[in-house]
């Protein structure tokens, strides 16, 4: 019962208790209280406090918390950091599952823009040094992903400041939104940790704001093994500044750390390589023996079989692809390197895009399997990287039945270097297998740089893992 309403039920206020009388009515109210559900809850949870065993544990404590919030009117709710983690985590894996669960009340959640918000501030110091010392050592190991999103530049005035200049050009209005993000290993969370609004953005200080990135992860507990991002010519020229793609050691020497390319990015790159080039044709050598593989064969392959364009680059480097190849080749004429590239093409990527340790199982696909140590996969991916490493263009002319150099680096260093991460994680931090898994790019709706807000890039190394 409410202390304060038993006192003012028979004293004034500020008033003494001085005679038997008012003491008397003071038990007289006890007498004819009747509890209610919410002395009920009071007196359960106090009982559950007392579980000492039990306080660690990450359920234990959700299911406090959301019994505590019941004791809370709706409209002055307080949500503690486990419900707000739950609700990040479940707002980036599903924001229809998390609609739905908010919708029903079966649990209690802040809204989606409260949680937009934090997501979209600048993850300072001692909140992510906080956040590592609550992760399993395993969870400190982690990827940055970084990208940039494209802005409507809007100046406004609020809560006394002027916001919509970029950072790196105070004088000019942003343009775009770089986000660095955070993937934890084995299984951990992710971390929104900078946005920055920027204008005309260049390398050298996009090599700034990564080395301050790291510096900070570093310095909070966390322990960067891969930077991934896209391809394009920027992120091109930073890696070379910083002496990559490949292993590299930053900042100022003292940490070793891969820097790879976006693997999606790059299985995109090789099929726009393929047909911007009039004739349609790539030349590469297999077994000593040169093969050419020719996009007019990918047309009239999908032409026999519908009246539909070609699809997709998932669907023309695919196992149907390949097997409607095998079945018509004796009635028509292909070219066998076409067969040849696209059966490379779509192997390399069902290893590079493995999801979870079960899927090759699922599947009935050996591909799918798990990196560990040694593992066959790796042998297979060593070899497709030779065979692209003998369709790269390497002449200064007008590139002719190649992939451009710029694609096939790419795909070499990407491919041996997620190799090289996986196996120090296998090795070094004994790790029972690597899932490598991707992450579609995902933007929000932005219209400013304040709440610019990205959730993601694709993941090169694994966000799934089991150990010994």
């Amino acid at each position: 019962m409410d202390m304060k309403f038993l006192s003012t039920t028979t004293l004034n206020k500020n008033s003494r208790l001085n005679t038997w009388s008012q003491l008397s009515g003071m038990f007289t109210v006890l007498n004819k209280h009747n509890a209610d559900n919410l002395d009920h809850l009071t007196k359960a949870l106090e009982e559950l406090n007392s579980m000492e065993d039990l306080r660690t544990s990450s359920h234990f404590q959700f299911l406090m918390a959301q019994l505590e919030m019941l004791l809370i009117p709706l409209n002055n709710l307080k949500y503690t950091k486990y419900n707000l983690i739950f609700a990040v985590e479940l707002l980036c894996v599903s924001p229809a599952a998390y609609r739905m669960l908010r919708g029903s009340r079966t649990v209690l959640l802040p809204k989606q823009q409260m949680i937009r918000d934090l997501m979209s501030r600048s993850v300072n110091g001692s909140n992510l040094q906080t956040a590592f010392k609550e992760l399993k050592p395993e969870q400190r190991l982690v990827n940055i992903l970084f990208g940039e999103v494209k802005l409507k530049s809007v100046l406004r005035f609020t809560a006394g400041l002027v916001v919509g200049y970029a950072d790196n050009q105070p004088e000019k209005l942003a343009t775009s939104a770089l986000a660095f993000e955070l993937v934890c290993h084995y299984g951990g969370p992710r971390f929104t940790i900078r946005i920055i609004s920027v204008a005309k953005l260049d390398a050298n200080s996009l090599k700034e704001y990564l080395l301050e990135v790291i510096t900070t992860i570093t310095h909070c507990g966390g322990r960067p093994i891969s930077i991934i991002c896209d391809n394009c010519p920027l992120n091109q020229r930073m890696y070379k500044n910083l002496g990559g793609p490949g292993i590299v050691q930053v900042p100022d020497d003292t940490l070793h750390m891969y820097l790879v390319y976006d693997y999606i990015q790059i299985f995109k790159n090789i099929r726009n390589n393929w047909i911007t080039k009039s004739q349609q044709k790539l030349i590469f050598q297999l077994g000593r023996k040169e093969y050419k593989a020719c996009w007019r064969d990918i047309i009239h392959l999908y032409n026999i079989d519908s009246k539909t364009p070609v699809p997709l680059v998932c669907k023309v480097f695919d196992d149907k692809t390949v097997a409607a190849f095998e079945a018509v080749k004796d009635n028509l004429e292909f070219q066998r390197g076409t067969i040849e590239f696209v059966k490379l093409i779509t192997s390399w990527f069902k290893m590079m895009n493995v999801k979870d340790r079960y899927s090759y199982i699922k599947l009935k696909d050996d591909k799918r399997e798990p990196w560990k140590f040694n593992c066959e996969s790796f042998k297979k991916l060593e070899f497709i990287c030779n065979v692209i490493s003998t369709c790269k263009w390497q002449d200064t002319g007008k590139r002719c039945h190649k992939l451009t150099k710029f694609t096939a680096d790419a795909f070499v260093v990407t491919t041996k270097f997620n190799i090289a991460a996986s196996t120090e994680l296998l090795s070094d931090h004994h790790f029972r297998y690597v899932a490598v898994t991707s992450t579609r790019r995902s933007h929000a709706s932005v219209r400013s740089p304040r709440v610019a807000r990205v959730t993601g890039t694709p993941v090169g190394i694994c966000d799934q893992y089991e150990t010994k």
